[in-house]
């Protein structure tokens, strides 16, 4: 039986977190780093050693993770964006 598993950026939160490790977070134009200390189905709370900063997960664009231990599973794949539809268009 073979298994995959979906790597969203609520995955890469979890393992940062569970890991110890640092993110920087591409949050509407800005960068964001810091350890994760919380995070839930809607949001993330980074800590930067002397402020926390409370973000939405659906306003997080890209999370890069700091470290070594950042290797994604053998079977994991990114998360599909949104549904692209093809228009034709007949000219003959």
């Amino acid at each position: 039986m073979q298994t995959s598993m979906l790597y969203t950026i609520g995955t890469a939160l979890n393992r940062a977190r569970a890991e110890g490790q640092s993110v920087d977070l591409l949050v509407e134009g800005a960068w964001l780093a810091g350890r994760v200390v919380a995070s839930d189905s809607q949001g993330v709370v980074l800590e930067d050693g002397s402020t926390h900063v409370v973000v939405r997960l659906d306003r997080i664009a890209v999370v890069r993770v700091q470290g070594a231990g950042a290797a994604l599973d053998e079977d994991a794949r990114p998360m599909p964006g949104p549904r692209q539809t093809a228009l034709v268009v007949d000219v003959a």
